[in-house]
Parts: C-alpha cells; sequence; structure tokens
C-alpha cells in the first residue's frame, strides 16, 4: 500500500473519529436537556475503485423508538386530562367541606331544622323567629354559594379552553417550521436527529393539550389530525378558533347545533368540539359542558324541592300577628283559565288573630283569575288585584289589620296546589328567575312574619271568633315536616331519582362531589404512572447514560490519539524520502 493510500485512510479515521467525539460530548452536554435522545454518528466503509479506502462519518441518527413515542404521547393526552379534571373536582369539593357530615351545606339544613324545633316550643318568641330566618338565609346562601363556585370553575374553564387553543396553534406552527427545517437539513444532507427531537417534543406538549393523530411521510415530514381525522398541519397550519364568553351563567351552555351559547372549537369553519376526547381541551370540554352542568342540576333541584315543599308547608299559616297583605310570587294572566277546585278560606284579623271578616269561597266557580281576584275583591274589608307583573296580591283594606289564610281542600292547577300555595302568597323562599334562592325579602326585614300558626278551620266561623292563636305551633312543626321528612326528588345530574329528606339529599350531594374529586385524583395518579413508566422506557432506550457516554469519549479520544500518531509516522517516512531525494 503506497504512503498516499495509508494517509488518506488514517486521514479519513482521524475525520470519523473526530465526528464521534463531537457527537458524544454533545450527548454528555445535553443529559439533562429536556427531550434530548442520545445520538450515535455511526461509521461506514469507503471504497474507491473497488479497494478498501478508509471510512467516512455517516449521518448521526437517534435510537428512539417511535412505537414508544406515540405511546407516550397518547399517555400524555391522558395525564393532561385527568390532571385538570382532578384540579377542578378538588375545587368544587372544597368549596363543600368536608365528607364526614360536617359539610356547611348540611350543616345549615341542620341548623334550620333546629331552629324551628325551638320555635315550636316558643311559637311566639320573636328572637327565636329571627333565629329561623337567619339559619333559613344561611341556607340559601350556602346553595347560592356553591351554584356560583361551580359557575366559576365553568368560566375559568372556558379561559383556559381559549388559553390552550392558542397553545396549539403556536405548537402547530412550531411543528411546522421543524418541518420546513428538517426538510433543508436533509436536502443539504445534514443531520437532523436534533431537529427531530424538537419535534417530538413538540408533539408530545401538543398531545397533553388535546388527543391527536399523527404519521410521519416518507419526506420526513409530520402531518397532524384531530381525533375525529380533521387535518391541522398537513401541507399548511389550520387553526382551531374559539371564542371565550365574557361571563358564564347556569342557563348558558355549549350548542352542538351552532346556537347562541359558549363557543365549540371549530377549524376552518367546522366544529370539531366533539372530536377532542382528552388531554387538557378534552378535560376542560367536560367540565364546563357536563360535569359541572350536572351538579349545577343536582344544586338547582335540591333549591328548587326544598322551595316547593317548605313553601308549601308555609302556605298553609299564618303569622300572627298577620300581615295587612300578600303578593303572590307566581306570574298569571287574568284571563287564563283558574282550573280550582275545593274551598279556600280568607279572613281579615286584628293583631290577636280575633276575627273581624271571613269567607268560604268554593273554587270551582271561577272560570278566570280575574274571577277569582273580583270574588275575593267583593269580600268586606279585603281588597285584590293582579299587578303589572301577574302578581296577585290580596290586603286588608284597614293596614291596622291582617290577612289569614286557610288552603282547606283547595286545589288549583296541573299540579293541584293549594290556593295560596299555588299563588304563592305566603311563600318561605323564592327562587328567581336565574335560579339563586332567597328568603322573601317582607320576612328577611320582619321575621315576625313567618308563619307559626293556623287560620282555624272551624265550621262556622264567625266575626269575633279567634282565628288563629300566638301559641299555635302548628305551621312551625309543619315546616320542620316539610325539612326533616322525605320528599320526591326528580332524577338530576349524576343524582338519580329518589325519596329523600332535604339534608340527606344534601349530604347525598354533599358524597357524590367528593367521591367524583377521589376518583378524578386516582385516575390523574394512575395516568401519571403510565406517562412516568413510558417516559422511563424512553430514557432507557435513548437516554444519556453518562458512565457509558464517558467511557465511549474516552475510547474515542485514544482512538483519535492512535490515528494522529499514524499520521505522525507515515509524515515522518515522507520526510525521511524527501531527505534521501
Amino acid at each position: 500500500m503506497s504512503l498516499s493510500a495509508s494517509l488518506s485512510i488514517a486521514s479519513s479515521g482521524l475525520s470519523a473519529t473526530q465526528s464521534q467525539i463531537k457527537t458524544v460530548s454533545n450527548n454528555i452536554t445535553n443529559a439533562d436537556a429536556a427531550g434530548y435522545t442520545k445520538k450515535t454518528a455511526a461509521t461506514e466503509s469507503r471504497v474507491i475503485a473497488g479497494q478498501g479506502a478508509g471510512v467516512n462519518a455517516a449521518e448521526v441518527t437517534s435510537a428512539v423508538d417511535k412505537t414508544l413515542l406515540l405511546q407516550r404521547n397518547q399517555a400524555a393526552s391522558e395525564a393532561g386530562e385527568a390532571a385538570v379534571v382532578a384540579s377542578y373536582t378538588d375545587s368544587l369539593q372544597s368549596s363543600l367541606g368536608s365528607l364526614s357530615g360536617d359539610s356547611s351545606l348540611s350543616d345549615s339544613v341542620d341548623g334550620l331544622v333546629t331552629s324551628l324545633d325551638a320555635l315550636a316550643i316558643a311559637p311566639d318568641s320573636s328572637s327565636d323567629k329571627a333565629i329561623v330566618v337567619d339559619e333559613a338565609e344561611r341556607l340559601a346562601n350556602e346553595i347560592n354559594q356553591l351554584s356560583d363556585e361551580i359557575q366559576t370553575l365553568r368560566g375559568r374553564a372556558d379561559k383556559e379552553i381559549a388559553d390552550s387553543v392558542e397553545d396549539v396553534n403556536a405548537t402547530l406552527h412550531r411543528i411546522d417550521e421543524l418541518n420546513e427545517q428538517i426538510a433543508d437539513n436533509e436536502a443539504r444532507e445534514r443531520s437532523t436527529a436534533d431537529l427531530e427531537d424538537q419535534r417530538a417534543m413538540a408533539l408530545e406538549s401538543l398531545s397533553r393539550e388535546m388527543d391527536i393523530t399523527y404519521f410521519t411521510n416518507s419526506k420526513n415530514q409530520v402531518q397532524i389530525y384531530s381525533a375525529g381525522g380533521t387535518p391541522l398541519l398537513d401541507s399548511q397550519v389550520h387553526e382551531l378558533e374559539f371564542n371565550a364568553a365574557s361571563s358564564v351563567e347556569r342557563a348558558v351552555t355549549y350548542d352542538p347545533g351552532g346556537g347562541s351559547g359558549l363557543s365549540g372549537i371549530t377549524v376552518n369553519g367546522q366544529d370539531i368540539t366533539s372530536e377532542i376526547g382528552s388531554g387538557e381541551i378534552g378535560g376542560l370540554l367536560t367540565l364546563r359542558d357536563d360535569t359541572l352542568v350536572d351538579r349545577q342540576a343536582e344544586v338547582d333541584e335540591l333549591a328548587e324541592t326544598l322551595a316547593d315543599s317548605v313553601n308549601a308547608a308555609h302556605n298553609q299559616g299564618t303569622s300572627v300577628p298577620a300581615s295587612a297583605s300578600l303578593t303572590g310570587t307566581t306570574q298569571v294572566v287574568g284571563t287564563d283559565a283558574f282550573a280550582g277546585s275545593g274551598t279556600v278560606r280568607i279572613a281579615v284579623v286584628d293583631a290577636q288573630g280575633t276575627v273581624q271578616q271571613t269567607a268560604d269561597l268554593d273554587l270551582s266557580l271561577y272560570a278566570t283569575y280575574d274571577d277569582f281576584v273580583a270574588a275575593v275583591d267583593a269580600i268586606p274589608g279585603l281588597s285584590a288585584s293582579i299587578d303589572g307583573q301577574g302578581q296577585v296580591t290580596l290586603a286588608a283594606d284597614d293596614p291596622q289589620m291582617g290577612l289569614s289564610i286557610n288552603e282547606m281542600d283547595s286545589a288549583v292547577g296541573a299540579d293541584a296546589k293549594g290556593l295560596s300555595d299555588h299563588l304563592g302568597l305566603n311563600d318561605l323562599f323564592v327562587v328567581d328567575g336565574g335560579g339563586r334562592i332567597s328568603v322573601r325579602q317582607d320576612i328577611s326585614d320582619n321575621p315576625d312574619r313567618l308563619a307559626t300558626a293556623t287560620l282555624s278551620n272551624a265550621a262556622g266561623l264567625a266575626v269575633g271568633d279567634a282565628g288563629a292563636a300566638s301559641g299555635d305551633a302548628s305551621t312551625t312543626e309543619a315546616l320542620v315536616a316539610a325539612l326533616a321528612g322525605d320528599q320526591s326528588f326528580d332524577a338530576a345530574g349524576q343524582l338519580g331519582a329518589q325519596s329523600e329528606s332535604i339534608g340527606g339529599y344534601a349530604a347525598e350531594l354533599t358524597a357524590s362531589i367528593a367521591r367524583e374529586a377521589d376518583n378524578a385524583d386516582a385516575s390523574a395518579q394512575s395516568a401519571n404512572l403510565i406517562y412516568d413508566n413510558l417516559m422511563a422506557a424512553i430514557a432507557e432506550q435513548s437516554g444519556v447514560n453518562l458512565d457509558e457516554e464517558t467511557a465511549e469519549l474516552s475510547i474515542l479520544e485514544n482512538n483519535y490519539s492512535a490515528m494522529a500518531n499514524v499520521i505522525q509516522v507515515i509524515q515522518e517516512m515522507y520526510d525521511s524520502l524527501m531527505a534521501m531525494v
């Protein structure tokens, strides 16, 4: 072999070893860098005219398993969804108190029952009435605060969806840029390994936001689709579009049909909301549109059943002294059909409950609400009207007198409620159009208007008779029975139809939320464990082992030194030959 050939072979070995040393040094330097995978600079034989002519440094490559990366990205989607669901359900549980029975919601129900029990012992006690009203307001506030927390969480989820959509779009553009850089490097025959690492990290970040499918084509370009097949990145980026709501209220929901509710996620005008099943966005959508909506339905069912059952009992009674006027909470139209049956007793009484005027009305005689109002207005000492909001008002003509009603066997409307209950004339709780529950304002202002007694149903009740007594606790006892006895709850959210006490339903709601939070935490831990195991498998296969790389570097440095010595010897031989010439 000629000296020239030997020098060429030694030089090629030196150059290839230098490339390998650079690669191993980069491995050591970037060992702790996120997403970095071990690179290998292989060598290949160089053959010229059928003869070995040294070695060439081959392309720097990474040994990462593409299947493991795909599994990791799928696990990242599931972990992203599980984490956000666990965070939100934990927040909701925290607003309720503990599962040990000391939740503020259950406490408030028990507190109202306890205060009513005390009032039943001394029904003429103004201080005890004030305590009952305070407890009723506390319960209403607890229900409203839970509703507020649910809507706050829905609003937060909506805004976080908007933030995640921005992140997704930015990541799609980043992957598109990496695709271009990889194509450029391949055209220039440069290594693409580091760029592919960056692209793999971007795909993981994208997967954590939403579940995707993707593949790498023959030109080493990644194309990305939603789980439902909608293109997100092919020859160009197709951005996600989402409009965050300025505020989120209980009645506002997402309408897949494109209504005026909360925004869905679209791509090129196509709604792909249903195609996103996991990732942080998938979890946020589920929370905003399903989980928290279900919880609000359960809270609404509690509020409505509480109001209906308590009001039914309260409308049977009268305060002592009685209120001079009663205004209904039900909206009616005067010309609408009245659909009443049975008898109702209405009386004007003085401060001691002595009857000043009384009348028993046969409700089957009235065809419309106007007819009924006219009949009451015709009773001496009484006035009746329907105001501009459609609310019926009954009032004693003498403001020093009071108005008492005994529903007797009256039944009005499809639900056959007693007359006072049907019109809401003597409600304790009021539920407004926004679903918020409160104690009726005049009772809140003056607890003595709380109904404790019942207007006498004695046959032939006449002027001068005792209509209602201050020591009568019959309505107070009815209120206790309404709260402590079983009520019929319709199926709502995740709670099925059931017969349960108000307190029992509140406790079941609390327990259900706590169970959901515990299950979400367990799911998050499981998802993270799967993700961590896949990350460990990737690290074992393609991560940098500093001990191995350091040993490899030592070997390469020795090889480099040997190659350099060979070149030096050949150079000395050249020098000797030149001297001989």
